[in-house]
Formats: structure tokens, sequence, C-alpha cells
């Protein structure tokens, strides 16, 4: 469970985050991006920093997400990071994603690409399914591997393509001293 200040940290987190999407409600333009570095702090081990779209809010992290955003079109973003690297790591990973979509699973690697970071590039995977539709990005990084997924329904994820390009090309890890 998590302690009584990391609760609180959220809380935080969530209303400064609510504070800065209503005061930007009026603007015209939808472009406009908030910026929110994900702390450091030892509940949540996100060793980066990232610049969030004004239309994305907090949402709920589930067992495996060290961060969620939901879009206003019903995208959800997730990070989540494990342990375990390489070709095969990745594969397990990506026809996990696939299942998710209802998609059948690949038996090697192919089709993927890359996404930019602020400093380097991940391998990145664009899913469609009828009806459920997944990008996805996966970078290592001390001794992990990251994820960043936007999943949702075709039309969602469609619409937030940009926005999550836009997001993965902010992200910053920290460098360990």
């Amino acid at each position: 469970m998590f302690t009584r200040p990391f609760r609180v940290h959220r809380l935080l987190a969530c209303l400064s985050i609510a504070a800065a999407c209503t005061a930007m409600t009026g603007c015209e333009s939808a472009a406009e991006i908030t910026d929110y570095t994900a702390p450091k702090d030892s509940d949540a081990n996100r060793p980066f920093s990232c610049r969030v779209p004004s239309e994305w809010v907090l949402g709920a992290n589930d067992r495996f997400s060290k961060l969620a955003f939901e879009s206003k079109t019903g995208a959800r973003i997730t990070v989540s990071s494990l342990n375990g690297s390489g070709d095969e790591f990745l594969l397990i990973n990506i026809n996990r994603w696939r299942r998710q979509v209802a998609l059948a699973p690949i038996e090697k690697l192919e089709g993927l690409g890359k996404a930019e970071l602020k400093k380097g590039e991940a391998q990145f995977v664009k899913l469609a399914g009828e009806t459920k539709a997944l990008e996805g990005a996966m970078v290592e990084h001390g001794g992990r591997t990251w994820f960043f997924k936007m999943s949702g329904t075709v039309a969602s994820v469609a619409d937030q393509s940009d926005e999550f390009s836009d997001f993965l090309k902010s992200v910053e890890f920290f460098e360990r001293s």
C-alpha cells in the first residue's frame, strides 16, 4: 500500500493538473501544452520528465502503470516499466498488446518503427484491430524497459496520435549520478 504522503502528493498533482486544464478551458488553441515533470519519488520511481498536452488529465494507475492520463476523446495513456530487455522480451510484450486489440500474435519482431524522444529514440509499434487500437513506445533505461502506451478505440487513438508523438518527443530520462 502507498503511504499517506504519496496520497497527498498524488492529490496535489491531480489538483495542479486540473487547475491548469481549467485555466485553459477558454483558450482557442487546441495545441497548448502543459509542463508536467513526473516526480522522482520512491513510490512512483519515474526517472523522467515530460510535457503533457493540456487536454489530457491525470488518470488512475492500474497495477502496472506508474503514470496514467486520459484524453478528452477517451484514449488512455500509460507509462510502465518492467525488468527485462532484448528482442524476445519486446516480442512477448508486443504480443500482449496485440491481444489487447484482438490481433493474432506474431512469431518474430517485424514492422517496428522508431519514436523520437527528447534525447534518443524508442522502438515504436502501431496496432489496430477492428474496434481497438494502440500505439506504444519501448525504451531501455536504468536496467528496465519503459513502456509508453496509448490505447482506446480506433477513433480515439487516431485522434490523439499527434499529441502522443509530441508527448514522446518530450520524454527525457534523468541521468543517474
